[in-house]
């Protein structure tokens, strides 16, 4: 699950990214000369003739400089340090420890994720909503009327059917059931009987049932909302992401009736529910997420792109981290947010975004760029805005 940004454009833009002009004592002298995997800020691919007869023009309410091609900031090849608290990588020691596996199948890493303790707590509240609801759907019940309580090993295969059936597809759920036709040798009958899967399919609570007080304090996913934080945890304890990160959002395909599904016109999943996600740039694993549930989550005063990111890299602040994002979620405020906490951010921007420099919302000298050249733009808080025009940028 790859996290890159992408960026659709409709007009010539501006890419965002904080710089080290006003922060020296977050930055590390010794890495200057290492500039392999840092973003740059780099002279534009003009000659120093072309450059040096552009003229330069500033004002003295937001001191933009306009030079063109060269950069101008003191001591330009300075980086902030990378200082993670971990290695970064997979972090698999404790898991060895505490287990015989060898890790050598899918499965051994799935029970990372859901452990016993993760699979009997599933079964605890199935069977205890089960109980609360038995004598109202009789279909699933013993002849006496009674339940038949799941237990851990039938609650994990009940959960690989599910993921099972997300990849092959039938019309009917019964479907994956018959024993003759096309259909015959179709893995469910060996796994699972159909009655014992559709009843565990009507009385699956993933939440304790009688739990009021998660009702209360966790909104609308209060239902799932411990297994996604054990989720959340292990995925930032099992991996330490490497220097880039990046934040996008992910649709989770469902037409289930939800009051946090979203439908979304432009994507490819029109229908599911939008979840936030901070993930590896490098290799996509995904770090940290949560859900979006519609338009009755309180944002704070800077708006609520800038609460998700922030919430997303709470853990990787203060560690010189780079944080990539398109422009849903880039303002100046972020920026200067996450700079303060000694991390890096880059993104596209639209003009029209609060704290976007004046000077630069003049039409006319985007359209006098060259094409597949990039112009550094400088200003007093740290940021530097390189503008191409779309077609160069979309070729990015």
């Amino acid at each position: 699950m790859a996290a890159t940004p992408h960026h659709p454009l409709r007009q010539p833009i501006a890419v965002a990214s904080t710089s080290a002009a006003s922060t020296d004592d977050f930055f590390d002298p010794s890495s200057a000369d290492n500039s392999s995997d840092d973003f740059e800020v780099s002279e534009s691919s003009s000659d120093d003739d072309t450059s040096d007869q552009t003229p330069q023009t500033s004002t003295s309410t937001t001191k933009v400089s306009t030079t063109y091609g060269k950069d101008v900031l003191p001591n330009p090849a300075r980086r902030m340090k990378f200082s993670p608290v971990r290695q970064p990588g997979a972090h698999l020691a404790a898991a060895l420890r505490s287990d015989v596996r060898r890790f050598s199948r899918a499965l051994d890493f799935f029970l990372l994720f859901f452990t016993t303790e993760v699979l009997q707590a599933l079964c605890d509240n199935t069977n205890k909503y089960a109980w609360m609801r038995i004598l109202d759907r009789q279909t699933y019940a013993r002849r006496d009327g009674s339940w038949e309580e799941v237990m851990p090993l039938e609650m994990l295969r009940f959960i690989g059917l599910i993921i099972y059936m997300g990849v092959v597809d039938v019309l009917r759920l019964h479907m994956y059931w018959r024993t003759t036709g096309i259909f015959s040798s179709l893995l469910p009958p060996n796994i699972m009987r159909r009655d014992g899967f559709f009843a565990l399919l009507a009385f699956l609570s993933v939440g304790d049932p009688e739990d009021l007080a998660a009702a209360a304090s966790d909104g609308k996913t209060w239902r799932v909302s411990w297994l996604l934080r054990h989720i959340n945890l292990q995925s930032q304890n099992l991996f330490q992401p490497q220097c880039n990160l990046a934040v996008d959002e992910r649709m989770v395909k469902s037409k289930a009736r939800s009051g946090i599904r979203q439908y979304i016109r432009d994507k490819v999943m029109k229908f599911g529910y939008k979840l936030w996600v901070l993930a590896d740039s490098n290799t996509g694993y995904t770090i940290y997420f949560f859900v979006y549930t519609g338009k009755c989550e309180v944002s704070g005063p800077h708006g609520l792109a800038f609460d998700v990111v922030t919430r997303l890299c709470t853990e990787y602040l203060h560690q010189g981290y780079k944080i990539f994002m398109d422009n849903l979620y880039t303002s100046a405020k972020l920026f200067e947010h996450l700079l303060e906490h000694k991390t890096l951010a880059c993104g596209t921007t639209r003009k029209d975004r609060r704290g976007f420099p004046k000077e630069l919302k003049d039409a006319t000298w985007g359209r006098s760029l060259d094409s597949g050249r990039q112009h550094p733009f400088h200003g007093m808080e740290g940021s530097t805005f390189y503008v191409s025009d779309e077609h160069d940028a979309h070729s990015k």
